[in-house]
């Protein structure tokens, strides 16, 4: 079962999805209402690189994860 994740940005103008693709990689889009969608792949080494640096920068904003 494929679990499609949506992220709304804070001023509602755009938005993020992520899921794993059929190639076993870390699909994330970035939809602006204005310009058409951007997307990444990242595979498995790649998206744990990604977690450490976004927990990293919660952490810089004083937010417990």
């Amino acid at each position: 079962m494929a679990v499609r994740l949506v992220f709304e940005s804070t001023d509602s103008e755009s938005e993020m999805q992520c899921y794993l693709n059929h190639k076993n990689e870390i699909y994330v889009q970035i939809d602006n209402n204005d310009m058409p969608p951007s997307f990444i792949t990242l595979d498995k080494q790649d998206s744990i690189k990604l977690v450490k640096v976004l927990k990293t920068e919660i952490n810089k904003m004083g937010v417990s994860v």
